[in-house]
């Protein structure tokens, strides 16, 4: 035994005399050997074992495969479907003037409340610069409006006009016919049609509901 390893060994091992040779009547026994395990798992299969593949479904694949399998399924869709389309229709009103058919889920009352409570941030800004009726600003667009409001199909709205001295180049309408022109955008429109053009484009607003705060 090679010393290096002998002194890795246990005191009362190393003490032993271990033989140099196996004795008199010593029989080698054979062990037997593991029996390497085939590539093929199956008998009498022909081919190396594979992976198991994973097949990704797309999104209109599940779909596809709930809508034939899944009767729960097809009932809630058709359920939902039904549903959006009264919705919309509940919701289709026509529009004044042009007498169109459009979907407007906001109503009436709670596009009032909303204009309110902006006439009223508004007025609690701007409300110490806004010109007296009789200033020429003023005039100018009361004269504006009186050609618009007939034309624009809300007669019944309470047009109120509010100009503000202001430099900001900016006019809106708010629902219920709160006007609101600033007189630096007056130098811009060059006179009464330029106006026209501006104020016309914001009672649109109100009149088709594009945007109560565009």
């Amino acid at each position: 035994m090679p010393p290096h390893i002998a002194r890795l060994l246990p005191f009362s091992i190393r003490c032993l005399k271990l033989p140099s040779a196996p004795p008199a009547g010593f029989r080698s026994v054979q062990l037997p050997q593991l029996r390497r395990q085939s590539q093929f798992p199956f008998p009498g299969s022909s081919g190396p074992r594979q992976r198991p593949q994973y097949n990704r479904f797309s999104r209109a694949q599940t779909l596809k495969y709930l809508w034939l399998t899944s009767p729960g399924f097809r009932y809630g869709l058709g359920a939902a479907g039904g549903g959006a389309v009264t919705f919309y229709i509940y919701n289709l009103e026509t529009v004044p003037v042009s007498g169109r058919r459009r979907f407007n889920c906001i109503s009436a009352k709670r596009e009032t409340d909303m204009a309110q409570q902006l006439y009223g941030q508004v007025m609690q800004e701007f409300g110490s610069r806004v010109l007296p009726a009789w200033h020429p600003n003023s005039k100018l667009v009361n004269k504006v409006m009186n050609r618009l409001i007939p034309a624009s199909g809300l007669e019944d709205q309470a047009w109120e006009v509010h100009v503000v001295n202001d430099p900001q180049m900016n006019a809106f309408v708010l629902p219920g016919g709160k006007v609101f022109v600033f007189s630096g955008i007056l130098p811009i429109c060059n006179g009464e049609d330029g106006l026209a053009t501006v104020l016309g484009h914001e009672i649109a607003h109100v009149g088709f509901s594009f945007s109560m705060f565009s």
